[in-house]
């Protein structure tokens, strides 16, 4: 009995051993795995910054060409890229210069205003010598 006995706890303590053989086995293991998942942790946050760097440069990219477009004393491309070559004051010049005869014609049938000499103020009919001034500058004006 005493055999069994032995033969009985010598495996119980094989099996003690074994299983505390693994237990250190896996957790000497555990530092090599967490090794590998911080260095891949790490890998990974490093091509998270690298592919943020490229979409902030794609979305600076994306916000210029948008702004490009805007008149910005002008845009720099598009239809409101020629703003500055744009002759708006030809069109009403002309305009301007077609309608002076017609001014012309309308003014010469106003009731006069007596000057003196070009010195001498200027009364219009109702006595404001203000408006007689302005009414003097537009005859002025439209005679040249």
């Amino acid at each position: 009995m005493s055999s069994a006995f032995s033969s009985g706890a010598s495996k119980v303590g094989n099996i003690f051993s074994k299983t505390f053989q693994s237990i250190v086995k896996f957790i000497s293991g555990l530092g090599k795995t967490f090794y590998k998942a911080g260095r891949g942790l790490v890998e990974m946050m490093a091509k998270g910054i690298q592919n943020s760097a490229y979409v902030l440069k794609q979305d600076r990219w994306l916000a210029q060409q948008v702004r490009d477009f805007l008149p910005f004393s002008p845009a720099k491309v598009g239809p409101l890229s020629d703003l500055d070559h744009l002759d708006f004051w030809g069109p009403t010049s002309d305009s301007l210069t077609r309608a002076m005869p017609n001014v012309k014609r309308q003014m010469a049938s106003l009731p006069t205003i007596g000057v003196a000499s070009s010195g001498a103020t200027a009364m219009n009919t109702s006595g404001s010598t203000e408006e007689g001034h302005r009414s003097l500058q537009m005859c002025r004006l439209l005679s040249n």
